[in-house]
């Protein structure tokens, strides 16, 4: 597998190129900064697969992890990288993205050591304290790799108090495979609640594919993740009799993938609440977002400052670069 650098480029999303200054955006919970038609990345894109994404929120910027097969020119898939600043142009007052495709934070630690010549889906990070003296706390890596034969999650940590030390102090664990998670059938898209007591994922290993949790029991996760006993179980309420996929949670709001009864085609992107300590009855984006096509890997980020937040999929619908594109969409507020 050849992993490149990516360059430093500046491009803006087409379907939101504006000419003006730029400012950040100003606090404007009237103001909805996101359009709720489906947009392409056109800066991101290419003629290969470009899917599977993971956000960072950092301000009025975010981290963008996603699966491609570009690197290898459609042969396997790597996780990549880049970042988005959110810019309102002044004269226009439209709210728009720039991207920035170089690595985004700890990509230049986390990408070649979490890929292989393997195909690797599915990523997502997340930052979490242990609960001891961890006063800085740590960075959380996930991903999925076939290198077995079938998909497993693995996973790597960084100590961020200790790689601000410097020196020998800059230290990575793993990538170590998740063997509380994993079992002889297809593991993937590891996602955790907001108080990382459950973590969830999607698996066949009881045939069609589906959405599973596990009780976290040690606070350490990353010793939980790589020593833990406990046995993931399915979601009655996330699971139906046909596949689903990639549940991603931001908060109180999960999204995922499925292609059961009452869709629009294909893959369709659904959406379920925490509430009164249980997931609601999940419910469909509806055709605003979904199409015929394949709807995939939903991720999701809330900004207070808006009136509605902030999607990213997958999908191959026509109009797009080729394969699956990379898409971002407003949705209304339910993240909590």
């Amino acid at each position: 597998m050849k992993i490149s650098r990516l360059t430093s480029l500046f491009v803006l999303v087409v379907a939101l190129t504006a000419c003006g200054p730029k400012i950040d955006p100003e606090p404007n919970p009237t103001k909805k900064w996101f359009p709720e038609t489906p947009q392409n990345i056109a800066g991101l894109n290419t003629e290969f697969d470009d899917y599977n994404s993971n956000l960072e929120r950092i301000g009025k910027a975010f981290n963008l992890y996603y699966s491609t097969n570009k690197n290898s020119e459609g042969e396997n898939y790597d996780i990549s990288s880049a970042y988005f600043k959110i810019f309102e142009d002044v004269e226009t007052e439209e709210v728009e993205f720039e991207i920035f495709l170089d690595q985004a934070s700890w990509a230049e630690i986390i990408l070649p050591v979490i890929n292989t010549g393997y195909n690797e889906l599915g990523p997502f990070s997340s930052d979490w304290k242990d609960g001891t003296n961890d006063t800085h706390g740590n960075h959380l890596f996930l991903c999925a790799d076939d290198s077995s034969g079938n998909f497993d999650i693995k996973f790597i940590n960084i100590n961020i108090s200790q790689w601000a030390q410097g020196g020998s102090n800059q230290q990575v664990f793993g990538p170590v495979y998740a063997d509380v998670l994993n079992s002889g059938s297809n593991d993937y898209y590891p996602t955790v609640n907001k108080n990382f007591s459950e973590f969830y994922f999607c698996s066949n290993r009881n045939g069609n594919y589906d959405i599973f949790s596990v009780d976290v029991s040690n606070p350490v996760i990353s010793d939980w993740l790589k020593t833990g006993e406990d046995e993931p179980v399915v979601s009655t309420i996330l699971s139906s009799e046909y596949n689903d996929k990639c549940p991603y949670i931001n908060g109180n709001l999960m999204v995922f993938a499925s292609d059961r009864e009452n869709g629009f085609g294909g893959f369709d992107l659904w959406y379920t609440v925490w509430e009164n300590g249980e997931w609601s009855e999940p419910v469909n984006f509806g055709p605003g977002i979904n199409t015929e096509y394949d709807e995939y890997r939903p991720a999701t980020e809330y900004f207070e400052d808006s009136k509605n937040d902030l999607m990213f999929f997958s999908s191959n619908r026509p109009g797009g670069n080729g394969g699956f594109d990379l898409y971002f969409a407003g949705i209304e507020k339910m993240i909590e």
